[in-house]
């Protein structure tokens, strides 16, 4: 099979790097390897020029070079988590204060490492809840009903008084 630079997990992005904008490209499989170039294009091109005169250096100098990391296709969506029974502990009685499942919890603090929301959230109270008219703009109070917690893309009601927030 021949070589294929353009299978390594290029990624190319743009920031400011001290006051001035370049396109910085990584390779996955090549931690070391970093461009800085003017343009996208350049510094893509650029990683494919490195790999292949890395691949060919190594394969000159008889050295095993890294293979390119399959893409996954799909996700179960499930995994299975060990951890101390102290950890465990204390993630059930955290979960248990939010008044969520230790399942939501952890999946919640793992969105939030990875800079992701993990569900949308509504908002539940027994209080009344304090509307706001799409049409007019005006508020009006009155206590919730099993419907005010269907979540439509942005919560359109909030608690007059406390309001428990759940997933």
């Amino acid at each position: 099979m021949a070589f294929d630079p353009s299978a390594y997990r290029i990624a190319v992005q743009r920031q400011n790097i001290d006051g001035d904008m370049y396109y910085v490209g990584t390779v996955l499989e090549l931690p070391d390897v970093v461009v800085y170039e003017e343009s996208y294009d350049s510094a893509y091109s650029a990683l494919i020029v490195i790999i292949t005169d890395l691949k060919a250096a190594a394969d000159d100098h008889g050295r095993k070079f890294p293979e390119p990391r399959p893409m996954v296709s799909e996700y179960s969506g499930r995994i299975t988590l060990r951890m101390p029974q102290h950890l465990h502990r204390k993630v059930a009685m955290q979960a248990e204060e939010d008044a969520l499942s230790i399942n939501l919890y952890v999946v919640t603090k793992l969105a939030e490492g990875v800079g992701e929301r993990a569900a949308p959230r509504f908002y539940i109270s027994t209080e009344n809840i304090l509307f706001t008219d799409a049409n007019t703009g005006g508020e009006h109070s009155r206590p919730p009903k099993m419907h005010d917690l269907v979540f439509h893309g942005t919560p359109m009601l909030t608690a007059a008084t406390r309001a428990v927030e759940y997933a």
